[in-house]
């Protein structure tokens, strides 16, 4: 039986830099700037700092730093350490249909980098392509999205483990045997979100460590899976039953989907970014005063309305940071108060803010027939309709939120956003070294060896 994670493999060995088209370059370049940026926010967040202290305690041989802590461990436990981190703030990069991208594949290879040395920007960017491509190309073979399918998380596993295999240069053989491995470690759960747990960032923290421990123990001679996804009790049988094959492979290598992935204005579940920018665009084109506002109508599809509105007793009244980031009526409230949705917002004191809390009560939230007629299978966009105590109506409708591929940051916009998250760092950078760190992402294509990153990561 042929299983098609030998073409995926093929396509990860034979992937190139000089090869990539440009569009790809150039997201790639941006996601593991963005993904930098919203790891060192993040560092400051509740539950790093403790699994930081953790991989420290148990120490080891000195491999790959602690991003921003400082401090050498295994290569697997700087994964461990560094990936709850990319995730925290829930501020990285998204696919409109697959999720959460480079905060997956980005920790784990750094810190495999580290550890081989002499790692180029371009060695990198085309292990993050490749890892990218593969979460991405799996993601849209399932006929279900996120907050529809309970095992959403677990075939993310295979892209840092790709990207991990691509920064050794592991052969085809022992390449197979890191995937299969990688899949007999495949966890991650849905329930989490529901929960509003801290297991939503360390999840992270467990693929990253997964994906690197798959690897060495392939190139040790360990074997895994080789039906990695058609097998008899595969990742698609045991796992993912409603699928659709075409999607994996068609035109593999030439088309890369990766590119259509959205990077994050607004530090709250990308879900939610329809609602906030209509919320944002309404409130500014009319003048509207938060104190005037009787109703807040949001509308969206099926997919957002399952994942950031429901339970609607989590919803509508959140308790904790991680509530608070998968609540369309926080997150409304907030936009149309303030007009912007920003790390602040999620603050265990501003989670109690008495106006944030009045307001979040007058949001109502439904599944709208237009959104999901216009697309019902990505994040989606959102139709707002405010309405005041005097009685006017006004309305905005968002079909691609600020950061689509259709709708996208700039480079500038990234920065601004680089230099905010700079401000969240557990420990203070210099602003040299910071602006140094900006020039270097901004360049990475030309840097000779990614430990100069990683140096300017422990302030």
């Amino acid at each position: 039986m042929h299983d098609p994670i030998s073409d995926l493999i093929d396509f990860a060995i034979n992937c190139r830099f000089v090869s990539l088209p440009s569009d790809t370059v150039r997201w790639a370049q941006k996601a593991i700037f963005d993904t930098i940026a919203v790891s060192i926010a993040g560092s400051s967040a509740k539950g790093c700092q403790e699994v930081v202290d953790l991989v420290k305690v148990w120490g080891g041989r000195e491999e790959s730093t602690v991003l921003i802590f400082g401090g050498k461990v295994p290569v697997n436990l700087a994964g461990l350490a560094n990936g709850p981190m990319a995730r925290a703030r829930d501020y990285g990069d998204v696919h409109e249909r697959v999720g959460h991208v480079t905060e997956y594949t980005l920790p784990p290879t750094l810190a495999m980098a580290e550890r081989q040395g002499g790692v180029t920007g371009k060695d990198l960017i085309t292990a993050i392509v490749v890892g990218g491509e593969i979460i991405t190309r799996i993601g849209t073979t399932l006929k279900k999205m996120p907050g529809e399918s309970p095992r959403y998380c677990m075939f993310r596993i295979f892209g840092p483990t790709a990207s991990v295999s691509k920064i050794l240069g592991l052969d085809r053989d022992i390449f197979w045997n890191a995937m299969g491995l990688s899949f007999s470690q495949a966890a991650g759960d849905m329930q989490m979100y529901k929960d509003g747990a801290l297991s939503v960032r360390v999840q992270h923290g467990f693929v990253a460590d997964a994906a690197i421990k798959s690897c060495l123990l392939a190139q040790r001679g360990i074997t895994g899976t080789r039906n990695i996804l058609l097998g008899e009790w595969g990742f698609y049988n045991a796992f993912e039953p409603e699928y659709e094959l075409a999607p994996l492979t068609d035109e593999l290598g030439q088309r890369f989907e990766v590119t259509n992935t959205s990077f994050k204005p607004y530090a709250a579940c990308k879900f939610a970014h329809g609602a906030i920018n209509a919320t944002i665009d309404c409130v500014k084109e009319q003048n509207i005063s938060p104190e005037d506002i009787a109703v807040i109508d949001v509308g969206v599809n099926n997919p957002a309305y399952n994942f950031v509105c429901l339970p609607r007793e989590a919803k509508d009244n959140p308790k904790t940071t991680v509530d608070c980031q998968f609540s369309i009526p926080y997150c409304v409230a907030n936009a149309a108060i303030k007009g912007r949705v920003s790390m602040d917002d999620f603050t265990e004191e501003a989670i109690r803010q008495k106006d944030v809390r009045e307001l979040l009560s007058k949001v109502e939230t439904r599944v709208d027939k237009e959104m999901v007629t216009f697309d019902d299978r990505t994040c989606g966009g959102a139709k707002v309709k405010i309405r005041t105590k005097d009685g006017q109506e006004f309305a905005k409708t968002v079909y691609h939120a600020l950061g689509h591929p259709n709708n996208p940051m700039d480079i500038n916009q990234l920065t601004e956003k680089f230099r905010e998250c700079v401000a969240y760092s557990a420990k203070p950078f210099e602003r040299t070294n910071m602006e140094r760190l900006i020039d270097m992402l901004s360049n990475i294509e030309d840097v000779s060896n990614t430990n100069e990153i990683v140096n300017l990561l422990t302030p």
